[in-house]
Parts: structure tokens; sequence; C-alpha cells
């Protein structure tokens, strides 16, 4: 049986003031964006949250990676598959970017992220396809508290075909939460899947809105 779920989001929908926090997001397309980018150095931390362990990998421009607990070797694995001409090295997280993104994480401050100054804006980078970039930017317009659907999307960037090239491109974001894959659900009402698995996708339902009937069965980590 499909789980229920709040109202979906489409683009027509009113949009609230704290529909998601301050990004800048630079866009790199592959094959096309500069040598000295692709090789820019990569720095990664591990960052402790009410979610538990995060990784996160970054550069000069912003976030490029952002993700839920693996190993280290496996993290290192992954960013140098995501971005293989750059140099990776272990390196504490800026005091500021930390505070930053744990404010985000906290369910407390949603509702007052509208008043959150654009100085506490967190940069982003995404390097994919120009259809992968597309459809992650897309993900960013769904409010907090609210749920779209893999047809909703490809509806709302006008190819109302491609439900299943856009659910693989969602299959693969690199930056979890921020880029908000996790509010994506089956058209049927089923959850569908996520990349760092469904127990943590319905943590991350749960606390952007407690109204999500979740089954508790469902709730097992896959």
């Amino acid at each position: 049986m499909p789980f229920t779920w709040p109202m979906v989001f489409t683009a027509k929908s009113r949009l609230n003031a704290y529909f998601i926090m301050n990004l800048t997001i630079h866009n790199f397309v592959k094959n096309k964006y500069n040598e000295t980018f692709q090789s820019s150095p990569i720095e990664y931390d591990f960052l402790d949250t009410q979610l538990g362990i995060l990784n996160i990998a970054y550069n000069s421009m912003g976030i490029c990676h952002l993700s839920f607990e693996m190993s280290q070797n496996k993290l290192i694995k992954q960013l140098k598959y995501e971005w293989p001409k750059s140099s990776i090295k272990n390196n504490p997280i800026a005091i500021d970017l930390k505070n930053r993104i744990l404010q985000y994480l906290d369910h407390q401050l949603i509702e007052k992220q509208s008043k959150i100054s654009s100085n506490n804006a967190i940069s982003i980078v995404l390097k994919g396809t120009i259809f992968q970039i597309q459809v992650w930017r897309q993900l960013t317009r769904i409010p907090i508290g609210m749920i779209s659907n893999y047809s909703q999307i490809a509806k709302d960037l006008n190819i109302p075909r491609a439900t299943r090239a856009i659910s693989n491109a969602i299959a693969i974001n690199p930056i979890a939460i921020l880029i908000p894959c996790h509010r994506v659900i089956r058209k049927d009402g089923h959850l569908g899947g996520y990349r760092w698995g469904n127990y943590n996708k319905i943590r991350l339902l749960k606390l952007e809105n407690q109204q999500f009937n979740v089954p508790v069965q469902a709730c097992r980590r896959l």
C-alpha cells in the first residue's frame, strides 16, 4: 500500500518565503568546464549532525559532495570518481561553513529561514550534463515540508516523457539534503528509492514535516 503524504508540490504551487535556504549554485557541464577548475583541489571532512555523520567535500567554489556516513576509503574513492583530476585531502571544515550547514539542518529554524542573511548563503558546485544539472536545480524549487514526483518534475521541465531519465539523474545527485532529492517520490504514492537508503529518506521527510505518515516497518534500515 502507498504511504500517506502531504500535498504534492508543482511549479504552480505558491512558494513560501522559506522554501529553500539561500544557495549559490555553480554549474559546470561535463567536458566543457575549464581545465583549471576541473583540477581544483578538494578537501573533505566528516560533520556530526542530528542526522548522524555526514561526509562533506568542497573546493574553492563551494560544496561539491554531501552524503551520509561511509568509510573514509569509500568516500575518497567516490570523490576520485566524481573529480578524477583533483587532488583530495582531509582537512577540518571551516567553522563558518559548518555552522551554516548545521543551521540548515536545524528543524527549529526552518520557518525562520526567510530571515537568514544572504551572508549565510551556502555555495554548492554541480558538475554533470546539461540535463542532469537542469534536473538537480529543479529539485531546489520543492519547498521544505512538501514533495513532488518524477512525472511532475518532467512536466515542470516541459519534458513530460523524460520521467525515466529524470529518475536516473536524481539517483546520482552528488549533494544530499541541499539538493533535496529526498522530496521526490513515485507518482503512485510509494516512497521510491534514495541513493543513501530509504531509511535516511524517511528520516529527512519526517524531520521536515512531522505529518508524514510512514508505516513503522518502512523505517527499517535497508
